[in-house]
């Protein structure tokens, strides 16, 4: 991602440099941007059609991001000096002829240097370039052989992975009484047409556990025919979910394995024709599984339903026959419930740990992964107040490093955002924890770093919000405050998203976050961006740090 990232922001400084603006800043040099220009548009164009799934990554193309990156923000870098010192250079009035002469080989001289200092991120974009090509013929050659092996391994781990998962929260369910009668209702509802119903939410607030608690009521269980469950996941295949379907509702018989989907798609189909059925399609992130496996699901008027998970409102809204239910985050006193169960069972929590319990619950944010994966940690270790203290002040760092399933879940997440989403994802990490964080202020940086790919028909600003508004329909971020007309005024991410942005931005050199704690002397001369959280951090700072492109000082009450 951080290639695509520093490719868009180069191709918006080639294309703000409007012909006469070449020849001005780079004289008879003009063909080398054009050559720059070329092979920026062919490794964004590699990136945009490559997979970006960690699971179709060979070692090689991993590499190649990494050196295309380099290169990208080397050539940025020279271009935009260069700009800048000659205007600063054109900026003096001189009246003499000498001053003239001078001024005239000075620039020559630094257009020289400018153009033989560019050349090597324009060989090395080259020498990629060629990289890139070489990976489209071998897919096209192998047809993604060794991609599928890989991807069908992660489906097995990450089926292994949520079942884990589910079996460790499964009695430990708190809070979703109100949620579980309103998914209820809608499955037991008097229509007698099929319905689909959606249970809409960021990844970990529990939509796995309320649409389990329904498919286990034991109403339910008496009053449909049939039931089945399967986990649709991102890595999906119709057979396989066809497959799980017709597993889970005793379907399967010796030798369906064998058969072509379509003839799997009629037997479920016909097996289900007539009979009151609920099927349960877990973790949905797209539209396409849906419309495969939908003419597969009768409506024979008797009442029939389908429950959908998604963390994706556009995936929810397309399924749908009504409105999705949207899962709220736990209040405070059902936080400090679960937590209290998941330490200690059905005891009392002692006396002078409730203040600094409550503490902790209300900083997990409303969040049930984050509230069990805390939880569990505080059950295996010392109950003294010292160390309650200690984890209530390091919650997020505690969460995420004591259990890494807890972020791995999460990045499921990011990890399915499109190229031009994800850097502008993780660009809401430079704002303080639980900050408000002003939507214009958003979009000027978004604009500023060139994050925003232009589209003719729209201004940059309402390309930017049609950015945030697909973010908020992933569920990654939530909207604070909206202006009278409707407009997203002020938004927000949940902490641990924001711990996610924080790592992966470092990770992939988007920017660099900065708390008291910190010590900023260790790789930050190759830092591009920095935020200081508060502004205090600041005084350890020195003039070798003066190769930020950004730089963002926040001052923090506390």
């Amino acid at each position: 991602m951080h290639a695509y990232t520093a490719l868009l922001s180069l191709s918006q400084i080639l294309d703000r440099l409007q012909p006469h603006d070449r020849r001005r800043f780079f004289y008879d040099k003009d063909d080398l941007l054009g050559s720059l220009c070329q092979k920026v548009s062919f490794l964004q164009d590699f990136l945009e059609n490559s997979p970006s799934d960690k699971a179709s990554n060979f070692a090689a193309a991993e590499s190649l991001e990494i050196r295309i990156s380099a290169a990208a923000y080397a050539a940025e870098d020279i271009i935009e000096c260069h700009i800048s010192d000659q205007l600063l250079t054109n900026s003096h009035t001189f009246w003499h002829l000498d001053s003239f002469w001078k001024m005239f080989f000075r620039v020559q001289s630094a257009v020289s240097v400018a153009v033989h200092v560019l050349w090597t991120p324009i060989a090395h974009l080259n020498a990629v370039s060629v990289v890139a090509q070489n990976l489209i013929s071998a897919r096209r050659k192998h047809k993604w052989v060794q991609v599928i092996k890989e991807m069908d391994f992660i489906i097995k781990a990450k089926a292994s992975s949520r079942l884990h998962l589910g079996m460790r929260e499964q009695d430990l369910v708190v809070g979703f009484d109100g949620d579980l009668a309103e998914i209820r209702s809608r499955m037991v509802g008097a229509s007698s047409n099929l319905e689909i119903v959606s249970i809409v939410g960021m990844g970990g607030i529990g939509k796995t556990t309320l649409a389990r608690q329904v498919y286990d009521d034991s109403y339910i269980v008496y009053r449909f025919y049939i039931r089945a469950w399967v986990v649709v996941s991102q890595e999906y295949s119709v057979r396989q979910v066809l497959l799980g379907l017709l597993d889970s509702a005793k379907l399967l018989n010796a030798g369906m394995q064998d058969k072509e989907d379509e003839e799997l798609a009629v037997y479920l189909y016909q097996s289900l024709m007539g009979r009151r059925y609920f099927i349960v399609m877990d973790d949905m992130w797209d539209t396409k599984i849906w419309e495969a496996v939908r003419r597969s699901f009768p409506d024979d008027g008797n009442g029939s339903r389908v429950l959908l998970t998604t963390r994706i409102s556009d995936v929810a809204e397309y399924a749908n026959s009504c409105s999705p239910y949207h899962m709220p985050f736990l209040n405070e006193e059902d936080s400090w419930n679960l937590l209290c169960r998941k330490v200690f069972g059905e005891g009392a929590c002692p006396l002078e740990l409730e203040e600094i319990g409550k503490d902790i619950a209300r900083k997990c944010g409303g969040l049930p992964l984050s509230i069990v994966v805390i939880g569990g940690l505080l059950s295996k270790t010392s109950t003294t107040q010292e160390y309650w203290r200690s984890v209530a002040n390091n919650l997020n760092a505690v969460v995420t490093e004591d259990d890494d399933q807890c972020l791995e879940i999460l990045a499921l997440s990011y990890n399915h955002l499109p190229h031009h989403l994800r850097a502008c994802f993780l660009y809401t990490g430079v704002f303080p924890e639980d900050h408000d964080i002003p939507v214009s202020k958003l979009i000027r940086l978004w604009a500023a770093e060139g994050f925003l790919k232009p589209n003719i028909s729209k201004s940059m600003e309402e390309v930017a919000e049609g950015y945030l508004k697909d973010l908020v329909e992933r569920s990654l971020v939530f909207v604070s405050k909206k202006s009278s007309i409707g407009k997203i005024k002020t938004c927000k991410v949940h902490d641990l998203l924001r711990d996610l942005c924080i790592k992966n931005a470092r990770k992939e050199n988007i920017f660099h976050v900065v708390n008291r704690s910190e010590d900023v002397r260790q790789g930050s001369i190759t830092w591009r961006r920095l935020s200081i959280q508060p502004v205090g951090a600041a005084r350890r700072f020195t003039a070798r740090y003066i190769l930020f492109r950004m730089l963002v000082l926040f001052y923090i009450l506390v």
